[in-house]
Parts: structure tokens; C-alpha cells; sequence
């Protein structure tokens, strides 16, 4: 065993181990301009797991090499999935990252939900999610769906909310949460269209947007279309959310140790 080799094998094992759950955060890279990865970090480490930001994964080797070393998946946001992810021409609203992204998250997405490992999915993440479970999307909600851009285009600051999100009651969402309605901020114009089979609907914004989805099989998924990361640091509903998510995959790593 070379000397490099055995640095990284002796990383591994101390870092790896410590008794806190690992986070794949996918991904703010490729020229996307998304979302300050900081917001999700940090509510991450509030949340008492630990964070690494994971990018340019290229094979199913690579993406079954994150799986076993995380312990959940969280999806962030940022700007539109591509015309050649969705299947359809882009629109000409759409701000499209490159494709690598859209195909490094999916990947991920699919690889972490085949093995029942915990997934939080943000915004432009809950639409990956649903494209990679074979749901579809909502390209412009403006156009498309006669919804006023400012209603889900904020302006800074992006730690203020600006409408109301609305749980189904018995939802996973009103457990986190302990309500069945919060105020939300959004930064988006696409949108879910028609949820993926294996995804129900627990939450709606007033217009009738898709706000919250989770896992119909009960396994430890679920998404937001809002940004609770900008919220967390202030907004107990939010933080609860990523609470959630690090008391799964600290549940699936004391599993995995048993």
C-alpha cells in the first residue's frame, strides 16, 4: 500500500465513522448561479449532521461510491432542468444549468431512492426528484399557468415569506411541522405538473402550486418547492424539516452499524 493510499484509507475510516450522519449535498456547481450552498449547510449542522457537497458524478460506479459513504441525499436548488431532461423543447423563460447537473442529480436521486436511504429535496431538487421518478413539469407557471411571475419570484431578501403553504392534514409535513399551514418565500417558475406515480401531494400554495410531496410507500423521501434553508435560521417550521431528514439518516446509520 502506497503512502497516499494509506492516508486516504486512514481518513476514511476516522472521518466516516464519527458518530455524526454524513450528507451528501448535490450540487451547486457547473455555472448555475442556484442557491448559496452555505443556507444548506449550515441548517444541515443545525440539524446535527454533516454536510459535504458532492458534484461530477459520471457512472453508477461513482454514484454507488457516494451511497455507501452517505447517509442521506439532500437535493438543493437553483436554475431550470434542461429541455433534454425533460423530454420536451426548453421554454423561452427557462434558465437552464448545464446538463451534467441535471444528470449527476438524478443519477444520485435514483441510486440513493433504490437502496431506501433518506432524501430532502429543495425547490429546483423537488423537480428533479419527480423527473427522475417519471413525473413531469410545469415549464413557466406565468404562461402556462396564468400565475403572476412576482407570485413565486421573489425579490430579496429571500429570508422573508411571502405566501402560504397549506399540509394536507396527517401529512408527514403537519408531523414535522406541527402545523398544517406556514408561510413560505419561493424563487421559481417551473413547477410540478403531474407528480411521479410513486410521489403523492401533502401541500399546495394558495394558487393550487405543488409545495410538498413525499414518498406514497412511506420510505424516507420527501420534497419542498419552497427554500426552507433561508428560513431555518429563524423559522422553527423550517429547521424542523431538515431535523427530520438528519434524525432519518442517523436512523439509517444506526442501521446500517447494527
Amino acid at each position: 500500500m502506497g503512502y497516499n493510499e494509506g492516508i486516504n484509507m486512514h481518513w476514511e475510516r476516522s472521518y466516516f465513522a464519527m458518530n455524526k450522519p454524513n450528507i451528501a449535498v448535490a450540487s451547486l456547481i457547473y455555472g448555475d448561479p442556484g442557491i448559496p450552498g452555505f443556507n444548506y449547510t449550515n441548517a444541515v449542522l443545525r440539524a446535527g449532521g454533516r454536510p459535504f457537497m458532492v458534484s461530477n458524478v459520471d457512472s453508477a460506479e461513482e454514484a454507488q461510491y457516494i451511497y455507501d459513504h452517505f447517509d442521506g441525499l439532500l437535493l438543493t436548488g437553483g436554475c431550470d432542468l434542461t429541455g433534454k431532461t425533460l423530454g420536451v423543447p426548453a421554454h423561452p423563460e427557462a434558465e437552464c444549468v448545464p446538463q451534467e447537473r441535471d444528470d449527476t442529480e438524478i443519477l444520485l436521486a435514483r441510486t440513493f431512492m433504490a437502496g431506501d436511504k433518506p432524501i430532502l429535496a429543495i425547490c429546483r431538487g423537488e423537480q428533479t426528484l419527480n423527473v427522475a421518478m417519471g413525473g413531469t413539469l410545469i415549464q413557466d407557471i406565468e404562461s402556462q399557468q396564468n400565475i403572476p411571475k412576482k407570485t413565486h419570484q421573489q425579490e430579496p431578501p429571500f429570508s422573508q415569506p411571502v405566501h402560504t403553504v397549506r399540509f394536507e392534514k396527517g401529512s408527514v409535513f403537519e408531523r414535522i411541522t406541527g402545523a398544517t399551514e406556514i408561510k413560505a418565500n419561493s424563487m421559481h417558475h417551473q413547477a410540478i405538473k403531474k407528480p411521479a406515480d410513486g410521489l403523492q401531494v401533502d401541500g399546495r400554495a394558495e394558487d393550487g402550486i405543488i409545495e410538498a410531496m413525499s414518498a406514497k410507500d412511506g420510505s424516507r423521501i420527501f420534497a419542498v418547492q419552497f427554500h426552507p434553508e433561508y428560513l431555518s435560521d429563524h423559522d422553527a417550521h423550517a429547521q424542523r424539516l431538515f431535523d427530520h431528514f438528519v434524525k432519518l439518516s442517523r436512523e439509517y446509520q444506526s442501521e446500517k452499524e447494527a
